[in-house]
């Protein structure tokens, strides 16, 4: 602000929401719509976060619990570091919309947890 209370030249932030924002999530959610409902297998590192996801999915909607080992290798392993690094909160949202709505997809709705992610970045 100046001297006489007006904001400066291309300085003015609106409070409400603003069309650029809006603009990013349109074209967000139309670049990915046509991702949610293909049944392509994800590969590489978003294959290892859906590995997880697809664990922590089937275990809360069939058993309604949270997990708390891998009974992978010799002796199993510990889930919590991988719930830590791997599960977002959106995740746990989606998970839990998913027990809720019993959708039992688990990649449409790894997929959409992934979508809800990016939109909260933007």
């Amino acid at each position: 602000m100046n001297a006489s209370g007006k904001s400066a030249p291309g300085r003015s932030r609106d409070k409400g929401l603003n069309a650029d924002f809006l603009f990013l999530l349109l074209l967000l959610f139309v670049l990915s719509f046509p991702l949610l409902f293909n049944t392509t297998i994800v590969m590489h590192d978003t294959r290892d976060a859906f590995d997880i996801f697809y664990s922590f999915y089937n275990t809360f909607f069939y058993n309604s619990e949270i997990m708390q080992w891998f009974p992978y290798g010799m002796y199993g392993v510990q889930s919590l570091p991988y719930q830590i690094n791997i599960l977002s909160p959106e995740s746990y949202l989606i998970i839990l919309a998913g027990k809720l709505f019993h959708v039992e997809n688990t990649l449409f709705m790894f997929k959409l947890s992934v979508l809800l992610e990016q939109s909260f970045y933007l």
